[in-house]
């Protein structure tokens, strides 16, 4: 059976903590969906997705029943899990949550969009996972994430940026720069024309999410993996028939 690959950040390790990124390998799903699909919408076989989840909670010593996930709809609104339901049963219609509880593994999908995992830099704060595509981006899904945590007594917040798409693979019209650019100071090595296209341009969403996050003061840590390739479910390189793969962190049990 093959393992489930976790991407972590080498630099980003906390004896209280445990996160991680997947990608596509460690599943039993077939097809356009293989290996390791988290998402249960278009798929072959619902039941390849709950023994997915199952081989990545047992990953974190957890069952399925132990995962928090969201009815993702690239909005702004971040939840308080207090008690997770299960990968079949969203927490709710958000993109981004938290909580202060030990062992509930927070987990958020994506297919090309930010995946973020954040926590309170002291040992035993609150923990906080973000799914953000440009409209997430623009529309502050991780400045309310970053309050949240705040607000719930983090002190100092950290992240990790997951993989996601690069610039390089990410061409887009003039209506995403402007979201993402509203947002921030400055877009040097955020946006770029594509002089082979004219009125279009290549964008780094997850650059885009790092600097937004350090503007909060937040510091970040971020993976650089392009997910517009064979590791990866990516929507813009394999179209609407694809899976999903997860960013998600829980606190350890003290």
């Amino acid at each position: 059976m093959m393992q489930v690959k976790l991407w972590t950040a080498s630099s980003w390790a906390r004896r209280d903590i445990r996160y991680g990124f997947t990608g596509r390998d460690g599943g039993v799903s077939e097809g356009p969906f293989g290996t390791l699909n988290l998402s249960y919408k278009r798929c072959a076989s619902p039941d390849h997705v709950d023994q997915n989840w199952q081989r990545l909670a047992q990953t974190f010593g957890l069952e399925r029943a132990d995962i928090a996930v969201l009815s993702q709809v690239h909005g702004n609104r971040v939840l308080r899990v207090v008690e997770p339901q299960g990968t079949r049963t969203p927490a709710g219609e958000a993109d981004a949550m938290w909580t202060d509880r030990s062992k509930v593994l927070l987990a958020v999908r994506t297919a090309d969009c930010v995946p973020v995992v954040l926590a309170s830099a002291s040992e035993g704060g609150p923990i906080a996972a973000a799914h953000a595509g440009w409209r997430g981006l623009a529309c502050g899904v991780l400045n309310r994430s970053v309050s949240s945590l705040r607000q719930a007594g983090a002190e100092r917040v950290l992240a990790v940026v997951g993989p996601c798409i690069s610039g390089e693979a990410y061409q887009v019209g003039q209506e995403v720069v402007d979201g993402v650019a509203a947002t921030l100071s400055s877009m040097d090595g955020i946006a770029w024309r594509d002089d082979s296209h004219p009125g279009r341009w290549r964008v780094d969403p997850g650059a885009a999410a790092c600097r937004q996050l350090e503007a909060l003061g937040v510091e970040v840590v971020r993976i650089e993996a392009c997910t517009s390739g064979s590791q990866f479910f990516s929507h813009r390189h394999d179209g609407p028939t694809t899976g999903r793969q997860a960013g998600l962190i829980m606190r350890v049990a003290p």
